[in-house]
């Protein structure tokens, strides 16, 4: 961005969540004016193909779960949709996968009950939430509106916490 002519700050950028992402540059760039919205950020700047666009960085899921199982977490498939197979889905689980995303604004009634059976099936838990990474135009995705049963949230909180005990 720098190179561009755009300043922005890891500050600026934090404000908008613990974890930054495109859409929190994109937001600061709004806020200080450098485009009028989040779409001309992305499209000028962020997007790809563009002067500030970084590829994301890939792991394998293997590793990946590995790596959530070292420091005591639960290896969740995040929002699979319709174009994870469910043989993926199995082989994940031979690989130490632990729940799968049910609840999701992509899914709908008749997909997260798919996902629901399959994660019984398999013996995985259950998650689910909005995806919300914070406020953007659309308002489709809104904090709070998409969760799960606090029987969901018992099982996944008490697993995470039998993992992290030494």
């Amino acid at each position: 961005l720098r190179t561009s002519g755009i300043d922005v700050a890891v500050e600026d950028v934090s404000v908008y969540g613990r974890t930054p992402t495109r859409l929190h540059i994109a937001l600061a760039m709004v806020e200080q004016g450098h485009t009028r919205d989040t779409r001309e950020a992305f499209d000028k700047y962020l997007g790809a193909g563009c002067p500030a666009y970084v590829p994301a960085s890939k792991i394998e899921t293997r590793s990946a779960i590995d790596m959530i199982h070292d420091v005591g977490g639960v290896g969740s498939l995040a929002h699979p949709g319709d174009w994870t197979p469910e043989e993926h889905i199995r082989k994940f689980v031979g690989w130490g996968l632990d729940a799968l995303e049910v609840i999701h604004p992509s899914h709908d009634e008749r997909l997260a009950g798919y996902f629901e059976r399959i994660a019984d099936q398999l013996g995985l838990m259950k998650t689910g939430g909005s995806d919300f990474h914070g406020p953007d135009a659309s308002g489709k995705v809104a904090l709070g509106q998409h969760g799960i049963s606090l029987s969901w949230y018992g099982e996944l909180k008490a697993h995470a916490t039998r993992g992290s005990q030494p």
